[in-house]
């Protein structure tokens, strides 16, 4: 019996040794815990602006940032963060076909002991011209763009945000599953933001603008509507705040179980239900329509 357990014993301590040595050549134990050891991505990839017309920016998570660039060139960089394994198979992809350039990121599916961490963004510097074409879109990441001009914008992510500042296009779309919309200095013929659950700030833009949440408040903030502007929340408020009280504005609010209110004594009322859920009139002779509906939020008409 003591042979036995002797035996027995040996068996375990070899065991035991040949697990460590295996460990000891893995990520485990050489520095890389729970594969938290990540290594630098930076990779870049430029081309001649000359002859490009349209510019398709497509990834599945990473964040999109396209801002102008200071050269007649386009450039990509993907830089961050990732699993050390994971970092060297990491690609930039740049593809160009006829006047469009395509730009995407390869992030390889592959098996991770432990935690796999994948944080780069994608930088795009665009020269200041007029583009015929300028389209983001994401999975799950964030895209930001700033100073850029287009015939057509268009941004969307399925779950992170989107923040445009100074954009200007004869059509903006923008659109965001999960997350927040915020705008800022645009100008366009139409600017469209649709959020599924997310908020939706807009401030300084100039357009014909249609904003619609499911369950997130929409804010507008500007000096006064120009534009005929569409608003309609589920469940969220919606706040209009312009820096002067309007000299020709029409209201159109209707509301679910949510109430309106218009902070200006020059309003008049045409229509007007004891619950202010209805809501419509004009200031002057009402020559640009804002037309607001939510279910069971509030509406607000004042001054910032």
């Amino acid at each position: 019996m003591r042979v036995r357990i002797g035996f027995d014993t040996i068996l375990i301590a070899a065991g035991i040794l040949v697990g460590v040595y295996a460990l000891s050549t893995s990520d485990i134990l050489t520095g890389n815990v729970f594969g938290s050891n990540t290594k630098k991505v930076d990779i870049q990839k430029e081309t001649a602006a000359a002859g490009l017309q349209n510019i398709t920016i497509d990834t599945s998570s990473t964040n999109i940032n396209v801002v102008k660039g200071s050269s007649d060139q386009v450039t990509a960089r993907l830089h961050g963060n990732a699993s050390s394994k994971k970092a060297e198979d990491i690609k930039l992809l740049f593809d160009q076909q006829a006047d469009t350039l395509n730009i995407g990121v390869d992030v390889p599916d592959r098996y991770t002991i432990g935690l796999d961490i994948t944080n780069v963004d994608l930088t795009v510097e665009i020269p200041e011209k007029q583009w015929n074409t300028l389209k983001m879109e994401t999975s799950g990441g964030d895209v930001k763009a700033s100073n850029v001009r287009a015939q057509s914008f268009m941004a969307s992510t399925s779950g992170g945000n989107i923040a445009v500042n100074d954009v200007e296009s004869s059509a903006i779309n923008v659109e965001a599953s999960s997350g927040e919309i915020k705008a800022s200095g645009f100008k366009s013929s139409e600017a469209v933001f649709n959020a599924g659950s997310g908020n939706i700030a807009l401030s300084g833009g100039n357009a014909a603008i249609k904003g619609e949440t499911s369950s997130g408040d929409i804010q507008v903030d500007s000096s006064q509507l120009l534009y005929n502007t569409e608003l309609k929340s589920g469940s969220g408020e919606v706040k209009v705040y312009l820096a002067n009280e309007p000299a020709s504005l029409s209201v159109d609010y209707r509301g679910g179980s949510g109430q309106g209110a218009i902070h200006w004594n020059g309003f008049k009322y045409t229509e007007r239900d004891e619950d202010n859920r209805i809501l419509q009139g004009s200031f002057g002779n009402g020559g640009v329509l804002l037309k607001v509906r939510t279910d069971s939020g509030n509406f607000t008409l004042g001054p910032v």
